[in-house]
């Protein structure tokens, strides 16, 4: 076997889908990959709230979502709901994809081959109604491009945005490098002490 490499970032899900880890196990590396970062959900009762509202009530015209954590939050914070009613729009293929594994996934997604934020933003300009409401699913460190524009473009009251998830650093992620370093050279620190004294 070739020599390990530390991938510092989140594998694929499922692991034997990782195209980084596979090309270099193909190259004769040993490849792990090791998150630096978490994400977690927020806000999910709100969340749910204004989807089990809209059952009724037709709370939101339409939600936005610009990455996969967003459609984590509607999974999470919805298990049973009806997304056929509710129309999406979706930053690109990968997004759109997350959206169709929902249960009971949304029919209408809107938007998929904008690729970024602001080219959302005007297309979502283009499409919805002046008076509409729309659910803006962020995080904590969204830019305020995509609802400046539709905002402009639509109306203040237009977009309501709900923050649902927040990116942070993996809690103990010293020892986990440690034990991922110590795995990797088949040694333990008590070993490379010793062997730094001899």
């Amino acid at each position: 076997m070739g020599p390990h490499v530390l991938l510092l970032r989140e594998p694929s899900s499922p692991p034997e889908t990782d195209r980084y880890e596979a090309a270099l196990s193909r190259a004769s590396f040993r490849p792990l990959s090791l998150p630096v970062l978490e994400t977690i959900l927020e806000n999910l009762e709100n969340l749910s709230r204004i989807f089990r509202r809209g059952d009724d009530q037709n709370t939101v015209d339409g939600v936005i979502v610009t990455s996969a954590r967003a459609v984590d939050a509607c999974a999470h914070a919805g298990a049973d709901i009806n997304w056929e009613k509710v129309r999406f729009y979706a930053v690109g293929p990968a997004t759109a994809e997350q959206l169709s594994r929902l249960s009971n996934p949304p029919r209408d997604v809107r938007g998929t081959e904008s690729g970024t934020a602001e080219r959302l933003a005007h297309l979502i300009v283009q499409d919805a109604k002046r008076g509409e409401r729309l659910l803006y699913l962020t995080g904590d460190k969204n830019r305020d491009t995509l609802p400046r524009v539709v905002r402009e473009g639509l109306g203040e009251d237009t977009l309501q945005e709900l923050r649902v998830y927040a990116t942070r650093g993996v809690e103990n992620f010293e020892r986990t490098l440690a034990r991922a370093l110590e795995g990797a050279t088949g040694k333990s620190r008590c070993q490379e002490r010793e062997v730094g004294e001899r």
